[in-house]
């Protein structure tokens, strides 16, 4: 199994401090710990909602330190990759999703990944949503479990406003610890 190492180098690097960072301001509390423990060493999907620009380091960050569940990769819109921040997108397991007509081909990439037993969290609504404005989800997520026999381990985050603030919170209450985040597993 090859996979890139600088993913894993990164997200172990910056886990600790996104621990303490979203612990203690975000008062964070996770459930259903124990979905975690129960996900196979090789590949799994991460299904999630997605309501900030922070979610993938908010979910990441929720799995032991140092276990076999690092790097997870996530993709994302080439807009985003494509752009001044395409290095520390590279860094961070981030690739592009090309629409290329047919699923398996859109996802061809993903499908590599789940096959050499990398981890995956997909956002199936394909970008953050506002409150109350949820988008149909898009199939991927659950073609991809079918396609490579992948098990989907779905997560909610809550307690972002993505309404309201561009990152999902404001700074100022953010720091005055006045924020409660969830991220519930299984």
């Amino acid at each position: 199994m090859y996979l890139p190492l600088v993913p894993r180098i990164v997200q172990l690097a910056i886990w600790l401090p996104l621990r303490l960072f979203f612990r203690f301001f975000g008062r964070l509390e996770v459930r259903g710990k124990n979905n975690i423990t129960k996900l196979p060493s090789s590949s799994f999907l991460i299904v999630s909602n997605h309501v900030s620009y922070l979610d993938m380091f908010l979910v990441s960050h929720v799995f032991p330190f140092g276990t076999t569940f690092f790097p997870i990769y996530y993709p994302t819109w080439p807009d985003y990759y494509f752009s001044w921040k395409r290095l520390f997108m590279w860094a961070l397991g981030a690739y592009p999703i090309f629409k290329k007509g047919e699923l398996s081909r859109t996802l061809e990439h993903s499908i590599k990944i789940l096959r050499r037993g990398g981890r995956i969290l997909i956002f199936p609504e394909g970008y953050i949503h506002r409150i109350g404005r949820h988008k149909k989800p898009r199939r991927g997520a659950s073609f991809l479990a079918a396609k490579c026999g992948a098990p989907i381990l779905p997560c909610l985050i809550e307690n972002f406003q993505p309404a309201k603030y561009f990152l999902g919170f404001s700074w100022k209450d953010f720091f005055l610890r006045r924020y409660r985040l969830r991220v519930t597993f299984g």
